[in-house]
């Protein structure tokens, strides 16, 4: 019994870990937004001991496993919270499928905010991208034209302000 309530006790850990992650992740999207470069390095180390204790929680519920004598044939590296947690239920006659619901959807968070960022700095890189190539474009002689009003205009000029091609 002992085991079983340690096992529960490091998944609450695990769990706990995975929603400061979704926490920082989330105040990461603030600081790109603002561009706070600072901030953002600080998250960065943050979310790095985060992730470096979710492994050593990961080791210490296989280290539990093994204490058991619960069959795993895992690592830290190919952990998988549903294996470990069907081989506990077997094991410990109890029922720890909160946990894996928990464990899931704090995951789905984390990685949810974090490609929702990815996607925002993709974004925003792409217009700074196309700002950077209207400036830094090369302007060739035989992109104009002289025409009947002794002045040069680029080819395919419009005197619209805005046009769109369809």
């Amino acid at each position: 019994m002992e085991n079983r309530k340690k096992f529960e006790e490091l998944f609450k850990e695990k769990n706990s870990l995975y929603e400061q992650l979704a926490g920082i992740v989330e105040k990461e999207r603030n600081s790109i937004e603002g561009m706070k470069i600072d901030e953002l390095w600080k998250f960065m180390g943050k979310k790095q001991k985060i992730i470096e204790t979710i492994a050593v929680k990961r080791k210490a519920i296989l280290d539990l496993l093994d204490a058991s004598s619960i069959k795993h044939n895992m690592n830290v590296d190919n952990f998988s919270v549903s294996k470990v947690i069907e081989l506990a239920e077997k094991h410990y006659k109890a029922d720890f499928k909160n946990i894996l619901e928990q464990s899931t959807v704090f995951k789905k968070k984390v990685y949810g905010k974090a490609k929702e960022n990815k996607k925002f700095i993709e974004e925003f890189l792409s217009v700074i991208n196309g700002v950077v190539n209207i400036f830094t474009k090369q302007i060739k002689k035989d992109d104009f034209i002289y025409d009947s009003s002794k002045s040069f205009k680029k080819k395919n000029y419009s005197n619209r302000l805005i046009s769109k091609e369809a």
